[in-house]
């Protein structure tokens, strides 16, 4: 997101700002595998 706002025009923020929610979804849904594994996980074994 660093190269969309590196000239600061409001267009190339407005781009970085709307693409930024799917960084922020990846991250969610790691750490919702993640815990939702660790609790299944035990009673597979």
């Amino acid at each position: 997101h660093q190269w969309l706002i590196r000239k600061r025009e409001p267009s190339g923020c407005f781009r970085a700002f709307l693409h930024n929610h799917w960084l922020g979804m990846a991250i969610f849904l790691g750490i919702a595998v993640d815990q939702w594994l660790s609790r299944v996980e035990p009673a597979i074994a």
